[in-house]
């Protein structure tokens, strides 16, 4: 891990949605014999809100250009050998205004806007193999519970604009609606509804020292909870609050078949075992994001779905 106060070397690799795994985790685990998180480069904070502020409106070429920017503040050695994680900057007012956050249906009119201040910051760089076409079928795929058993009890995607558009071309990108629930030891279970999206984005070209990306689009996918999600046993009500999640991913296609996949998370959540600003509880965290892109290397390789 580089130190946080020096500029990460550029990126020249070239060989080989709420996602925390339902893991049951011992309190020594996440409290002891943890590594130190490094702080993000402020100029990596930088990119991830960019790309979690200008999903929506901002224009293909210059969201493109958040390509070299990722390319530029990535750390080689980190992600060569394993990973890069880290916590980036806090979720600002003016980010969190770009997700449309609302009260729940069955608010009694105590809801109030979230503070973004609150929802720990949490990022995670990596690469694997995965063609830029398969990676899209699975990402936009329905069956997210069929396709990741074992993280979900129910599971309900639906598209809100046309996913023949996306996969013809004639959108840049498809957004969806999830209702689901899961139960995540030692947590109770939990509903939550959830927004999300996928964009596609050119990668700019004719740079002077392009880096070692096969020229194909990057993907993003944004996703959010609108309002917080809610323990479906009212008698475990008090024992775990999911108030918000913010989450934006970038996946650079590589040489080699590879994808440079950049993860930005913000999150607020509460249980018995702490909240999120726990380094032991990011740490398992950080694992289990790591075993999803694990697992999505996999899909790939099978030809799912």
């Amino acid at each position: 891990m580089t130190d946080s106060r020096s500029r990460p070397s550029l990126i020249t690799i070239g060989t080989s949605a709420i996602r925390f795994r339902a893991a049951t985790v011992t309190l020594a685990l996440l409290l002891g014999g943890c590594r130190k998180i490094e702080e993000a480069p402020a100029t990596l904070s930088d990119v991830l809100l960019r790309l979690w502020s200008g999903w929506d409106d901002a224009s293909a070429e210059d969201y493109g250009q958040l390509a070299a920017d990722m390319a530029d503040v990535l750390d080689e050695e980190a992600i060569a050998a394993q990973w890069q994680k880290g916590n980036q900057s806090r979720m600002t007012p003016e980010a969190q205004a770009t997700a449309d956050l609302h009260a729940p249906p069955d608010d009694d009119g105590t809801w109030k806007l979230p503070d973004p201040a609150n929802a720990t910051p949490m990022y995670l760089a990596k690469r694997f193999v995965c063609a830029p076409d398969a990676l899209a079928d699975i990402l936009v795929a329905l069956n997210q519970d069929e396709l990741f058993p074992g993280n979900y009890e129910t599971y309900d995607r639906t598209y809100v604009d046309s996913i023949d558009d996306f996969r013809s071309g004639a959108s840049d990108r498809v957004t969806w609606s999830v209702d689901l629930t899961k139960a995540v030891i030692p947590y109770p279970e939990y509903f939550e509804t959830l927004q999300g999206g996928l964009r596609r984005v050119p990668v700019p070209t004719g740079l002077e020292s392009p880096p070692a990306w096969s020229g194909e689009d990057m993907l993003v996918a944004r996703t959010y909870i609108p309002f917080p999600a809610h323990v479906t046993d009212p008698d475990k009500a008090d024992a775990f609050h999911f108030d918000q999640d913010y989450q934006i991913e970038a996946y650079i296609p590589w040489e080699n078949g590879e994808v440079v996949h950049l993860y930005g998370l913000w999150r607020e959540l509460d249980g018995s075992l702490g909240d999120l600003e726990n380094k032991g509880i990011q740490q398992v965290m950080f694992g289990s994001l790591a075993s999803w892109d694990d697992d999505t290397a996999k899909l790939c390789a099978d030809g799912l779905p």
